[in-house]
């Protein structure tokens, strides 16, 4: 005889029952239970070998003991799927070559001291087809970024391109700079403005909705590059007195989203003033001009790199005036063109050649 038992199934034997009970009528009734079993679901990867269920002894007894493959036998009821195997150690196991889909099976759990006792319950086995593939961004160093604005955009949750609604995203190793974040309700990676260059790398998990929910780990790799930022600079200085219109030229600039130095940092002249008395020193970052400059507009491109990265360059200009001693700058002369020597010519002839014959007579 067999009862069900919210999902577990059990042997009912008829024995002897205790003196004091009766039905009334003069014969006696009782009963042991000797089997329980219960259903088990699982779930698994398709093409991933598996133990999607660890083992159904775990909820089963035997006279009351749980049940092992000591006092129990197990067996599958009618014709597994090739690659699903029920186990003597009571998992259930599945082969890479399981196609996806459900899967619904029977076993059969038999008394070890008795083969003549068994019940049989169900198996459900759900092999999903997840995707998860690896993700990849790259970001300058000094910038708020977006490396990866979603890592789902190239999974797929049973054949259909994963989402949030389909799927579920569950960051399992984070980066180890804090300042590069995979958000899991968006799937977007951010990298803030002070992480330095370097590899970082985030371990996620993409599950489908499925109860219980298979699973795919899959890595997340955000590559912060070296930065070098240098802006423009612009002084003014008098003509005919020796100064420093910029007293370091890093003082607006960063690298890797810190202020820029000659310690983190390499300056470089790259095209110098036009004159020679307006200099950049690429050893102070400072820019001087003498009192023999005249007065004019002169300019230096300079380049910075960054000394961990020295590939990363980046240049920028400083323009320095050097106005007149009135403070103004210096004007250019006027000159007559061609066409106005012509026209004064002109007029020459016409107005000056007869006035000059009336003064001889």
């Amino acid at each position: 005889m067999y009862l069900q038992f919210s999902g577990q199934y059990s042997e009912i034997d008829y024995v002897s029952t205790p003196a004091g009970w009766s039905d009334g009528v003069g014969w006696q009734v009782g009963y042991a239970i000797t089997l329980v079993s219960s259903d088990y679901v699982g779930a698994a990867l398709a093409g991933t070998a598996a133990t999607p269920i660890a083992s159904v002894f775990a909820n089963n007894t035997v006279a009351g003991v749980v049940a092992t493959a000591t006092n129990a036998t197990l067996a599958p009821v009618g014709i597994w799927p090739t690659g699903i195997t029920l186990n003597p150690d009571g998992s259930v196991s599945t082969t890479a070559t399981v196609p996806a889909g459900s899967y619904p099976l029977q076993y059969q759990m038999c008394d070890a001291s008795d083969p003549t006792h068994c019940v049989t319950s169900n198996i459900t086995l759900n092999i999903a087809q997840i995707s998860a593939q690896l993700d990849t961004g790259t970001v300058p160093a000094g910038a708020a970024s977006v490396a990866i604005a979603n890592v789902l955009s190239n999974d797929t949750t049973d054949g259909q391109p994963s989402t949030l609604v389909n799927s579920t995203l569950t960051v399992v190793t984070a980066a180890s700079n804090p300042g590069v974040v995979l958000d899991p309700t968006t799937g977007k990676v951010t990298v803030a403005a002070t992480v330095p260059p370097g590899i970082y790398t985030i371990t996620y998990q993409l599950c489908d909705q499925g109860s219980p929910a298979a699973c795919s780990m899959t890595t997340a790799t955000v590559t912060v590059t070296g930065a070098a930022n240098p802006l423009a600079d612009t002084a003014s200085v008098p003509a005919g007195v020796a100064s420093t219109p910029i007293a370091n030229v890093l003082v607006n600039d960063t690298t890797d989203g810190q202020p820029s130095t000659l310690t983190n940092s390499t300056l470089t002249v790259v095209t110098p003033a036009s004159h020679p008395g307006v200099v950049l020193d690429s050893a102070t970052g400072m820019v001087t001009t003498t009192a023999a400059v005249p007065a004019g507009t002169y300019t230096i491109v300079y380049q910075l790199c960054d000394k961990a990265n020295p590939p990363v360059c980046a240049t920028a200009t400083v323009t320095v005036t050097v106005t007149d001693k009135s403070g103004g700058k210096a004007t250019n002369v006027p000159t007559l063109s061609e066409y106005g020597l012509m026209i004064m010519g002109g007029l020459l002839m016409v107005f000056g050649i007869p006035y000059m014959r009336r003064r001889r007579k």
